[in-house]
């Protein structure tokens, strides 16, 4: 049996998730988490044969939330959800540790597969975001965002949820004043003049969801 880990912050979407797996006899679901913190902390103490996590899980996404997982537990084997084939992510997961890659509309078939296929050592790419990955090393309809680090995609997914300074700086556990430096960095990099701007660039690519920008 295969013991999977829920990261996801809406309940009604984790709900749904546990509900399609507990459906499976080979499936169980361990536990579900809502934040980076309890996340990390259910993976020690449930030790999942996978993870599902949801990139935008908060504080600070599920890129940051990854990493610092896998710091404590790297063989831990990740699938991350949430991904539309406008995202940068495609073709950074891999690199974080990530063994699948699911888009938002994935059925419940394909889900299990990249379970199944995941736990047994394999890796899981969907169809549409394989193209997206393609095209991306081809170098075609490359974004920016896609070449910012992990650090400067988890501050500035903060900043574009309207999260202070001081508030990240508690959260990541840097100084207000590498915050700082990372958020002139993501302008630089991105082209972008101010805090406006860079929250419209995060809720195009998909960083964001259309809740934090009413």
């Amino acid at each position: 049996m295969y013991h999977v880990l829920i990261a996801e912050h809406h309940q009604l979407v984790g709900e749904a998730i546990a509900q399609m797996l507990e459906g499976d006899p080979a499936i169980r679901v361990c536990h579900r988490a809502a934040s980076t913190e309890e996340l990390c902390r259910s993976a020690r103490e449930k030790r999942p044969d996978v993870v599902l996590i949801d990139l935008h899980l908060p504080p600070a996404g599920g890129l940051d939330a990854m990493r610092r997982m896998l710091l404590s537990i790297p063989k831990l084997r990740v699938i991350c959800m949430g991904l539309s084939r406008h995202s940068p992510y495609p073709a950074r997961v891999f690199e974080h540790g990530a063994r699948g890659l699911l888009s938002m509309d994935c059925g419940r078939e394909e889900l299990l597969e990249a379970i199944r296929t995941v736990a047994a050592g394999g890796m899981h790419v969907g169809a549409e975001l394989a193209q997206a990955m393609l095209r991306s090393g081809l170098g075609c309809n490359r974004q920016p965002v896609a070449d910012l680090s992990a650090r400067e995609l988890a501050v500035m997914t903060m900043l574009c949820k309207g999260q202070r300074p001081k508030e990240i700086s508690a959260r990541l556990c840097i100084s207000a004043k590498t915050v700082s430096t990372y958020r002139s960095r993501v302008c630089r990099k991105l082209g972008v003049r101010n805090d406006v701007e860079l929250t419209h660039l995060g809720l195009q690519h998909g960083l964001i969801e259309n809740c934090y920008c009413s």
